[in-house]
């Protein structure tokens, strides 16, 4: 039946890998690494980033959970109905979605924003290496 790859997935993997992209999400942020990169790219004052700070932290970490749990959810049937259980097929299929669904939306959605082309590049590069861990963890686990 179709919908047995849906639920044949190893939901510990799933989980590994969404707390994975919450790690990779805080040292890729960091400011000493791309974190001033998206901070300048945010245009936002220091004064208005301190108070989204305040309101909002707790909620943005579990948006940021609940959508990781989500996306390495798909990326492990996925993987599960179109790989063949490979490191090697699970990444490459890791790379095709990004690719189609993930650079091409950030594109278009920096475009519309007005927002520089490097502020894209660091968002969409952090996008594929967080795509890749997960197919990393998801087929070395599952």
């Amino acid at each position: 039946m179709a919908l047995d790859i849906v639920f044949d997935v190893n939901f510990l993997a799933v989980i590994l890998a969404a707390l994975s992209a919450m790690a990779l999400g805080y040292v890729w942020y960091l400011p000493g690494i791309f974190g001033t990169v998206f901070s300048e790219g945010l245009c936002l004052s220091e004064e208005r980033q301190e108070e989204s700070k305040k309101l909002g932290m707790l909620r943005n970490f579990v948006y940021g959970f609940v959508s990781s749990l989500i996306t390495a959810y798909m990326l492990a049937v996925f993987i599960a109905t179109f790989s063949e259980g490979t490191l090697g097929s699970a990444l490459i299929l890791g790379f095709l979605i990004w690719a189609g669904f993930i650079a091409t939306v950030m594109s278009n959605q920096t475009s519309w924003e007005g927002r520089p082309f490097w502020f894209y590049f660091n968002n969409a590069s952090f996008q594929l290496v967080l795509l890749l861990f997960m197919a990393l963890i998801i087929v070395l686990i599952g």
